[in-house]
């Protein structure tokens, strides 16, 4: 369901650590999906527990969250990066002025409330569209893989925003996805934050149709280009 907010400011960002059990649970999940992770080109954090990076291991579930528990663990691994985090989180919040808008124009889903979960695993970033909810890679001391780590933030955002409306819509691959987010982050958000690096696997065949302009009708666009190259 699409949330209508009307005013940029209703809308609210949180950052923590991830929970023992929720640290546990993306680990699982970071694990099994490294066969997709290695085919796309992504550098993956993982843990320093040699038995808990494979997949064998989560066969035993109580095994594996003791093992993880006592050897893997700490609370406080994500003191520096929640801190870090917390500056940044105006930076942010000045990206939804813009977002409100396509919310407005062609329903760019917006949530009243995002949480950012730092993790110690997986590709950097991730998204979960059903509540509004990234989760970052942060490395010991607090720092992230993008030497600006608001981008991340940004950059799933937008994947939640266009998750149904555009990307289920028109069957967007992988690659299409993450060049269009790309896209549209440099794109919208330079002045916020500049210097954007768009990754190197997208699909660039998406390039021409992307502009300050194309965005504000971007359901209408991307139907373009899907129409110019079959599914």
């Amino acid at each position: 369901m699409n949330t209508v907010l009307a005013e940029s400011n209703n809308i609210s960002i949180t950052v923590r650590g991830n929970s023992l059990e929720e640290e546990f649970e993306y680990l699982k999940r970071t694990v099994r999906r490294m066969p997709f992770y290695l085919e796309h080109g992504y550098t993956v954090g993982l843990p320093k527990v040699d038995e808990l990076r494979t997949v064998a291991i989560f066969k035993d579930v109580s095994q594996a969250f003791k093992l993880f528990k006592e050897k893997e663990y700490t609370a406080d691994f994500f003191t520096a990066g929640v801190q870090q985090i917390e500056k940044l989180l105006p930076v942010v919040k000045s990206c939804f002025p813009k977002l409100l808008k396509l919310n407005k124009l062609w329903g760019f889903r917006l949530f009243s409330d995002y949480s950012v979960l730092l993790t110690k695993y997986g590709p950097g970033g991730s998204y979960d569209p059903k509540c509004g909810t990234v989760t970052m890679l942060v490395n010991k001391g607090g720092t992230f893989k993008r030497d600006k780590p608001e981008q991340t933030i940004i950059h799933e955002i937008v994947h939640m925003g266009v998750e149904d409306c555009i990307v289920k819509t028109y069957k967007l691959s992988h690659q299409e996805k993450e060049r269009l987010v790309d896209l549209v982050v440099k794109t919208l958000f330079s002045d916020i934050s500049p210097g954007y690096r768009v990754q190197s696997f997208g699909e660039s065949r998406i390039d021409e149709y992307i502009s300050s302009n194309s965005i504000t009708t971007l359901p209408s666009v991307i139907e373009d280009y899907v129409r110019s190259f079959p599914r």
